[in-house]
């Protein structure tokens, strides 16, 4: 698989998963929103490629700057999984049932 098939599972799987939200009943995403998540799942599954030196992605960006951009983008993610740890009960947003972690 090359880079292409890689972006297009992303962004194929969030699609589906953006159908199973409206079939569920779920507000629609802004137009704004969707094409900036679009980017992210593309960009996201093809950073899939970068241990493999041949590949597109490993040979067209530098190396400290794919570090640096890692980096970068694991802050929010340990922000949010902090946020989920620490937070008792979420307020769901959007949805008919009450959600709760760690209760």
């Amino acid at each position: 698989m090359n880079y292409v098939h890689h972006a297009l599972i992303g962004v194929g799987t969030a699609g589906l998963g953006l159908a199973v939200a409206e079939m569920l009943g779920m507000p629609p995403v802004p137009l704004l929103t969707l094409g900036m998540g679009a980017l992210i799942v593309a960009t996201g599954s093809i950073a899939t490629d970068l241990d493999h030196p041949k590949s597109f992605i490993s040979n067209s960006i530098p190396s400290h700057i794919i570090r640096i951009a890692l980096a970068v983008l694991a802050i929010p993610i340990l922000a949010a999984l902090a946020a989920l740890l620490t937070t008792r009960d979420v307020p769901a947003h959007g949805c008919n049932y009450p959600v709760s972690f760690l209760a």
